[in-house]
This record gives C-alpha cells, sequence and structure tokens, in this order.
C-alpha cells in the first residue's frame, strides 16, 4: 500500500527535503508498493549494465524513506531507486506530472547540490547503504562502505503524530495527500472507470486485496500497459493468486491475450447487458468486455456491442460488430448485418448526434 510519510524533524532540511522528493517521484510514477521495486530493481540493474547499481532491500527502502537513516543515501542507491520508479512509469501510459527531477540526469544534479559530489571520497555522500550489485559493473566507483549498525528507536517524545498538528498544518498535509493519491485515482477512473479504482482501493487496502491485484494487472495488459499491469501482477502471484502466477509466467508475447481471455471469462457468470447503472457509469461486465475487446478478443467485442446497443448507443454498437464482423467472427456477422438493415429501416433509431450532417 503507498503511504505517505511525516518525517520527525532532524535538523537536515536538505536530507528531509531529498526524501521527500523520492517518496513523492516513487507516488508519481505509478509504483503500487515498496516490494515492486524490490523485485524489478534486478531487472533494471541488468538493463543498466553500464551504470554501478545497488540491490533494493525492503528494511532500507523502509528506513530511508522514513528518514530512519542520519545520512543520506549513496548515490548509486538513489540511481536504482530513480531508474526503478521511471522503469514502472514508462509502462503507465500516464504522463509524469511531478515537479521535481525527471529523469536520472536532474537527480544527478540534485544530489550533487545537496550533498556534494557522490564520487568525493570521505563526504557525506558515501554514507552506506545496500551493497554493489555483485557483477562487476563499469563507472567510477569508491570503496564499498560498512554497513551501518542497527538504527535504535526514535524517544516516543520525538515520533510526530497527526494528533500533534494544529489545525492548518492538518489541512495542509491533508491536501497534498488527496492531490498525490488523486493523480492515480484519477487515471483509472478515465481508463477503467469506477469499477478500476474500486479495484485499486482493494489492491492498496490494509487487506491488499489479490484478486482486486490480479483483475487490476489483466485490465492493464489488455489496454497494453504491460510494465504496470505486471507489477500488479506480479503482487498478485506473490500473494499466492493463481492466475496472477500464470500470467507471470506465460510467455511475453501470449500474455494479453492470455489477460483478454481472462478478462472475458471473470464477465460472463455476472453478465448483465440489461441492466445498466442508470448514471452514465459503465458496468463492471462493460469494463471488462471494452478490456478484452481492446486487447483483440472478439466475443467481448460481439458482448460489448450487445451492452451499448441495449444502452441506446446505436452507431457505437455498430462499429463494435463491424469489428468482429471483420474478423469472420459469425456472432459479429449476425449482428452487423442485422443491425444494419435496422438502421436503414428506420435511421430514428439514432442519436441526433449519430447523424451525418445534412449537405
Amino acid at each position: 500500500m503507498t503511504t505517505m510519510v511525516i518525517f520527525p524533524s532532524r535538523g537536515d532540511d536538505a536530507l528531509d527535503e531529498f526524501v521527500r522528493l523520492l517518496d513523492r517521484f516513487k507516488l508519481a510514477c505509478c509504483v503500487p508498493s515498496n516490494r515492486e521495486l524490490v523485485k524489478l530493481a534486478p531487472h533494471v540493474g541488468a538493463k543498466h549494465k553500464h551504470l554501478r547499481l545497488c540491490h533494493l532491500s525492503a528494511p532500507a527502502l523502509s528506513d530511508v524513506l522514513s528518514r530512519k537513516r542520519h545520512r543520506p543515501p549513496r548515490w548509486e542507491w538513489v540511481a536504482t531507486y530513480v531508474l526503478t520508479c521511471l522503469h514502472v512509469h514508462e509502462g503507465s501510459g500516464a504522463e509524469l506530472n511531478f515537479d521535481g527531477p525527471r529523469s536520472l540526469q536532474g537527480w544527478y544534479e540534485l544530489y550533487q547540490e545537496k550533498f556534494g559530489d557522490p564520487h568525493a571520497s570521505g563526504g557525506r555522500a558515501r554514507a552506506p547503504m545496500d551493497g554493489p550489485v555483485p557483477a562487476s559493473p563499469v563507472g567510477p566507483s569508491g570503496p564499498p562502505g560498512h554497513p551501518e549498525g542497527p538504527v535504535p528507536p526514535l524517544p516516543a517524545s520525538r515520533v510526530l503524530h497527526w494528533q500533534d498538528l494544529h489545525d492548518a498544518a492538518l489541512e495542509d498535509w491533508m491536501h497534498r495527500f488527496r492531490r498525490q493519491h488523486s493523480m492515480t485515482h484519477r487515471r483509472y477512473y478515465e481508463l477503467l472507470g469506477r469499477h478500476g479504482v474500486d479495484l485499486l482501493m482493494a489492491a492498496e487496502g490494509a487487506a491488499r486485496d489479490r484478486e482486486a491485484a490480479c483483475r487490476l494487472g489483466i485490465l492493464l495488459l489488455c489496454h497494453d500497459r504491460p510494465n504496470e499491469g505486471m507489477a500488479w501482477l506480479r503482487s498478485a502471484a506473490g500473494d499466492g493468486d493463481e492466475p496472477a502466477r500464470i500470467l507471470v509466467n506465460a510467455a511475453p508475447s501470449r500474455r494479453r491475450e492470455m489477460a483478454a481471455e481472462l478478462a472475458y471469462e471473470f464477465t460472463l457468470p455476472g453478465y448483465a447487458q440489461e441492466h445498466p447503472t442508470g448514471d452514465g457509469r459503465p458496468t463492471a461486465a462493460e469494463v471488462y468486455y471494452r478490456a478484452a475487446a481492446a486487447a483483440g478478443h472478439m466475443g467481448a467485442t460481439v458482448r460489448l456491442g450487445l451492452i451499448l446497443e441495449a444502452r441506446g448507443e446505436i452507431a457505437e454498437a455498430l462499429c463494435a460488430y463491424a469489428r468482429a464482423a471483420a474478423r469472420c467472427h459469425p456472432d459479429g456477422l449476425r449482428h452487423c448485418e442485422r443491425l444494419n438493415d435496422q438502421i436503414i429501416r428506420d435511421p430514428s433509431v439514432l442519436r441526433p448526434e449519430d447523424l451525418p450532417p445534412e449537405s
């Protein structure tokens, strides 16, 4: 679950600000959880063999982002974190809405500004974190540092709780919290409707609903967002979800097709063509059929056409049937011919905005 961290004051404004930026960057890049960063970091390291990168571990991520470490992380650790976040964002299809550094070079310049040359010996920038990648990396590096000892917990008197904030500070924190979370919610709402937001909240909630995470991954794969979809599927597979495990282990070239089939099958037991929501929102059935249709599933394309036709969106329904008919799907051919004949006999079935302009 993605959380917003409130930092206790340690008298190091530069480090506090830098860590806050790291945490916000993770949110802006649509990273579902720290665990996904840990899982994806080795793939990113293999992709950037010319850089000296580090292992990411869950305890180190937690310690850095909660400010339990008194010294800045090593540049190699920051580079691994930033590149892994960018790797997730590449597959999200979203605009990177972030007011800080957006590239590795930008983060490097900010790191230099706040903590000095990361390759200089003896400076704060050499604070040890996780060890370097065992493979012989190329690039400038100093001698590995010695592991830090365990960091003693803060006294209770120094831990800041929300109850300690005065009204204005609490309101400001809540405003920033809502704004950072709204980007992902808004993206999922635009792509998947209310059902997508419901899945997101269930997958991110305290219960970590693995089925919701799996369904999110399947829908995102169908909409050709493989990196973001696979992040959710790996999370669900790690929690024991069988369909997610099957997709994770499948050949990459077949994943989207398999996701489309699963999206189609998820919908069949609850298919409710004649029961729209009544407020303009798509039913959950439509969300899955639309996703499967986007991935080329012709059965789902016909079912989507039936939903659209039942809702009175005749032109859109005809387009759906025509797509299936063009692939020689028998139901697509039948419904396309039927609806086309109906329009010819009675053009009033079309909405005024669907009619061609008068010459």
